[in-house]
């Protein structure tokens, strides 16, 4: 947090970071990357759908 003339607000940085870590995972789901390692996923789950970019809005893990 930073101090303005309008009181506190997010430091422009975090809020750049939130906008990269958006983009990145926009970008994994456009070239349809796997959600993470391949021993991750519980066996005989069906896979993951890849039918397009819609409907993902952030990353697991990530910093909120």
């Amino acid at each position: 947090m930073i101090s303005s003339p309008q009181g506190l607000k997010a430091h422009p940085a975090a809020v750049e970071a939130r906008q990269q870590r958006i983009a990145l995972a926009r970008l994994m789901v456009a070239l349809r990357m796997p959600a993470g390692d391949e021993g991750d996923q519980a066996q005989g789950r069906r896979p993951q759908r890849r039918t397009g970019v819609r409907g993902f809005y952030g990353i697991r893990g990530g910093v909120a």
